[in-house]
């Protein structure tokens, strides 16, 4: 597991303390500081710093004071693009400083600052809803040690939904009566998202469907059937038209059994005006 730590050039005191962290969860910890990272001169410095995301499979970025241009505008960036995991850690002085920061001022062309750069940059890390964790030095590791193991915690748990959603596809391809088999509450999460997918093979797609119909324990929102009456694919559309007796439940205000006999029935009752 290859760890990245990105930042400007005052994150080298956490360098070490960095590699510590890193080591215990048993990775390999890179940092352009100490040459780990390895570049080529025969490729443009923003080329170098997008491979070097690539090749990382976990980044943190460090914010201390200072503004790292190729941090903050090549890797973050790229990062944020490809969906790398990522982490976001502050040191307290400089958090501090950006939450005494009235609103006024962050909406005045002061602010835009060349030396408030650092600050601006927080402040559009937080309206891109994203996660800043606050560290003091004496409490770097811990805080880091913390962070990480979240990562590696929802990385376990989507590990085990993707195995779940196998599981349950492996039983629908191997068994005929896996209806009853895999048309359970629990089941119904994943049923769905298998469902939603638009790479899935559409036979079982169609099958998943299926699934749904007649069944208490599965129950499909209005919002959910209207999804799938426009989904991209067309075979998708028509066979929840062709079902769409069998879908309807209570939530929809209908009687259970109830038969809208064409799409354009469907589309007037949840007051859409497409055709």
């Amino acid at each position: 597991m290859n760890i990245m730590l990105c930042g400007a050039s005052d994150i080298e005191e956490f360098l070490e303390p960095f590699k510590e962290i890193v080591y215990q969860f048993e990775g390999n910890p890179n940092c352009y500081i100490d040459g780990t990272i390895k570049y080529s001169n025969f490729k443009e410095w923003t080329d170098n710093s997008e491979e070097s995301v690539r090749k990382s499979d976990i980044i943190l970025f460090l914010i201390i004071k200072n503004f790292g241009e190729i941090t903050w505008d090549i890797e973050y960036q790229m990062a944020k693009q490809i969906g790398k995991p990522f982490l976001i850690m502050c040191l307290d002085h400089t958090h501090n400083n950006y939450l005494s920061l009235d609103s006024n001022f962050k909406n005045s062309e002061e602010f835009q600052l060349k030396e408030n750069k650092i600050l601006t940059l927080i402040e559009l890390l937080y309206q891109e809803k994203k996660s800043i964790a606050p560290f003091s030095k004496d409490f770097f590791k811990v805080i880091f040690k913390r962070q990480l193991s979240q990562i590696v915690t929802k990385a376990v748990e989507v590990l085990q939904k993707e195995n779940q959603k196998t599981n349950l596809l492996k039983i629908i391809e191997l068994k005929e009566d896996f209806k009853q088999e895999i048309s359970t509450p629990s089941n119904r999460k994943y049923l769905m998202e298998l469902l939603s997918d638009v790479f899935e093979k559409k036979e079982i797609r169609k099958q998943i469907l299926e699934c749904f119909c007649d069944n208490d324990n599965l129950k499909l929102t209005k919002i959910e059937i209207q999804n799938l009456v426009y989904d991209p694919e067309q075979g998708i559309q028509r066979r929840t038209v062709q079902l769409l007796p069998k879908l309807f439940n209570s939530d929809l205000n209908i009687e259970k059994g109830g038969c809208l006999k064409s799409a354009a029935s469907f589309l007037c009752f949840f007051r859409y005006d497409l055709l």
